[in-house]
């Protein structure tokens, strides 16, 4: 699971999933796709510009974070 758009190299903002399964976020996809003639930045194949919401990666995302912040909490009180 990535946890950095493709494109930008940056956290997520609203991010997008492409039909390659590549994970980017909207703007940059938006951007990309008009850039690169609707090709993905990330495998070259065609996106034919259509992206879903990838909402459920910044949940997941979220949830690591939270695991390892507990983790780390847990080991400080030991």
């Amino acid at each position: 699971m990535p946890h950095i758009c493709c494109y930008c190299r940056q956290p997520f903002v609203d991010p997008v999933v492409t039909r390659c399964n590549h994970y980017f976020c909207c703007a940059c996809a938006l951007a990309m796709a008009k850039k690169q003639r609707g090709k993905c930045s990330a495998c070259d194949q065609d996106t034919k510009g259509n992206f879903r919401n990838a909402d459920f990666l910044l949940e997941k995302l979220k949830a690591i974070e939270d695991k390892r912040a507990k983790k780390v909490e847990e080991a400080d009180s030991d």
